[in-house]
């Protein structure tokens, strides 16, 4: 029988109306929604599907609605856990992978990310630091022009290693800036990701440690039906504890996404099933060194017929 595991999404930018048509289309979503809705003290539709990207996208707003619209589109896949040998997904994703997969209930879930966003916008309430996408450009690379830059007096750091050519990378704006000409001066691009604090760095020592009292100290996860991959190390956590300490230690530690993918293959994983919401990861895929059968859940028409 061919192993396979089940791969979530990240966080993404939310534009207006982006992601309306899953909510529209399946009553599962819908369903999630006025789950999260109560939760929340808020409607979540209203909220999500507004016009004002930047509330959406700097608050608990997007990754509350991401969260939704995933759950939802996995009910209405009906898949079956019990196939699968693993389950992950980059930041967010590892989030979900949680919740699916037994660790926390979903009204845990939405708490955990509301405590996160505060603990953020506790430390960090301006726009002096973000995040870069970088392409085009090998990862030993862009590690070389990381290191340059910080010798300036700058500070940078990865934030996720998602392909060979690819890489986030977090830290001051303006070094973030100052390394995209000379990426560019490599042959790379660089793309601005709306998110303010330094995500997944050293830099977000303070944030863990609030999150971790405020949130963490006083909740326990139990153990998962199946493996979940670790963000940070690139390994299998079978046990409750184990994903509470990688949710926390995440914050200062960069998403190893390709190790994951290399963990993957040697444990003998023929195929990813990729969920949606976002193209992300399996346009990623196209730029790794380990190859998959890749079976996406994407777009709308991927969900007009339910798995049995």
């Amino acid at each position: 029988m061919m192993k396979k595991a089940l791969i979530l999404p990240p966080q993404m930018t939310i534009r207006t109306g982006h992601l309306l048509e899953y909510y529209n289309q399946f009553e599962e979503v819908q369903s999630y929604f006025d789950e999260a809705s109560e939760v929340l003290g808020i409607s979540l539709y209203d909220s999500f599907f507004s016009d004002n990207e930047k509330l959406i996208n700097e608050s608990h707003i997007g990754r509350c609605g991401i969260v939704s619209i995933t759950c939802g589109l996995l009910k209405r896949l009906n898949m079956n856990l019990e196939e699968y040998s693993f389950i992950s997904g980059p930041s967010l994703g590892s989030i979900t992978s949680g919740y699916i997969s037994g660790s926390y209930s979903f009204a845990t879930m939405l708490q955990m990310i509301v405590s996160m966003v505060e603990s953020e916008k506790a430390i960090y309430s301006d726009d002096r630091f973000g995040n870069y996408m970088f392409y085009n450009i090998s990862q030993k690379k862009l590690l070389e022009i990381m290191e340059e830059t910080n010798k300036q007096g700058h500070y940078v750091a990865p934030c996720m290693f998602t392909a060979d050519n690819q890489m986030i990378i977090t830290g001051e704006l303006t070094a973030l800036e100052k390394m995209g000409w000379d990426v560019l001066k490599s042959g790379g691009l660089g793309v601005h990701i709306p998110y303010s604090p330094p995500a997944h760095s050293s830099m977000m020592g303070e944030v863990r440690d609030l999150f971790k009292k405020s949130f963490m100290e006083s909740h326990e996860f139990e153990n998962p039906s199946i493996p979940n991959i670790c963000n940070n190390t690139a390994k299998p956590m079978v046990q409750g504890k184990e994903i509470k300490r990688s949710l926390t230690e995440q914050y200062v530690l960069p998403v190893r996404w390709t190790d994951i993918l290399h963990l993957l293959k040697e444990e003998g994983v023929e195929q990813l099933d990729i969920i949606g919401p976002g193209k992300f990861l399996v346009k990623s895929m196209e730029f790794t060194d380990v190859s998959f059968t890749l079976k996406s859940y994407l777009e709308i028409e991927d969900f007009q017929m339910t798995r049995s």
